[in-house]
């Protein structure tokens, strides 16, 4: 073998008799055998049996588990805008920066179609409500909404909005999930599914409101919105005219607090009189996710309203 040969011969040994077939076997005719080739295993190469059960258990739909941890941030939300000095110490901080990072890094890693693509397994659906109420000392704020009401058009921000009473909070980003079907993925409707009983019983609570949040953070999206504001008056009842609020805020820095993973379902949060979500709901309900928003609606009014009478009443001398 030349000084050239052996400086380009590589170390591996399967590589090396192919190389010195390549280089020799060509120009003296003679047949250097190939290197053989490693025998499947069973445990990296399955089978047809075995790759057909692989494809098969990945077909399977994962099963819906209940909401694991309480939605919402732990600061208490303002409707005061950051100053200077809060901005820049944002930008200082490393977790911020990371955390923004994350978020970025997963919006360039999903395609356009993955909320639409999400709607068939489960209708969208990702997890079960909780049966009962989040305890006070665990539940977390709803973070503030700002937006404009559908009339009289004023600026209104949830914080504000939602202090002091029982509160059904709703986000509803499309014709389906705001309950207009117009395809078969998303009927029956998200969020009547979730409230009809609950507005139905508690409707004429001087305690109790609906606020309907209609959120367009895509620009166009809220222009066309913006168009039809007319249409949208007939749809919606005139007495809930006051607490439909049209939205545009950007929701990235907020979205993975209250679980609003994707864009075409609708979404539920009670909201007590202190701002805390004690419940919340996704995509179609269940029944029994419906009873759970009815009883534990019921149970926070009572609670409010014996406050509210115990502070009204005077004390006996």
């Amino acid at each position: 073998m030349s000084f050239l040969a052996r400086r380009c011969a590589p170390s591996n040994i399967y590589a090396h008799r192919l190389f010195r077939r390549t280089i020799f076997g060509r120009a003296s005719g003679t047949k250097v055998p190939a290197a053989p080739r490693p025998t499947p295993s069973p445990l990296t190469s399955p089978g047809p049996v075995a790759a057909e059960s692989v494809s098969e258990a990945t077909d399977l739909e994962p099963d819906l588990r209940q909401l694991p941890h309480p939605l919402g941030i732990r600061d208490h939300p303002t409707t005061k805008s950051q100053t200077w000095k809060e901005r820049r110490d944002e930008l200082m901080d490393q977790n911020v920066r990371m955390e923004k990072r994350r978020n970025i890094v997963k919006q360039a890693t999903q395609g356009y179609f993955n909320d639409f693509n999400r709607l068939s397994h489960h209708g969208g659906k990702t997890w079960l409500s909780p049966k009962v109420l989040v305890k006070a000392e665990k539940a977390l704020y709803l973070p503030n909404i700002e937006g404009e009401r559908l009339d009289p058009r004023e600026p209104v921000h949830t914080t504000n909005l939602c202090a002091g009473r029982i509160s059904i909070v709703s986000i509803i980003t499309t014709k389906a999930s705001e309950a207009i079907p117009f395809l078969i993925l998303f009927s029956p409707e998200h969020v009547e599914s979730f409230t009809k009983s609950s507005l139905e019983a508690y409707q004429n609570n001087p305690h109790f409101q609906f606020i309907q949040i209609n959120l367009q953070e895509n620009r166009l999206k809220s222009l066309v919105v913006s168009l039809f504001i007319h249409a949208l008056k007939r749809e919606v009842p005139a007495s809930l005219h006051s607490l439909y609020i049209i939205s545009h805020q950007n929701m990235e820095d907020i979205r993975q607090a209250i679980a609003l993973d994707n864009k075409h379902v609708g979404y539920v949060y009670l909201v007590d009189e202190n701002l805390k979500i004690r419940w919340a709901g996704c995509a179609n309900a269940t029944p029994e996710e419906r009873e759970a928003l009815l009883r534990c609606t019921g149970v926070l009014l009572k609670r409010f309203d014996a406050t509210t009478r115990s502070q009204t009443v005077p004390p006996c001398d």
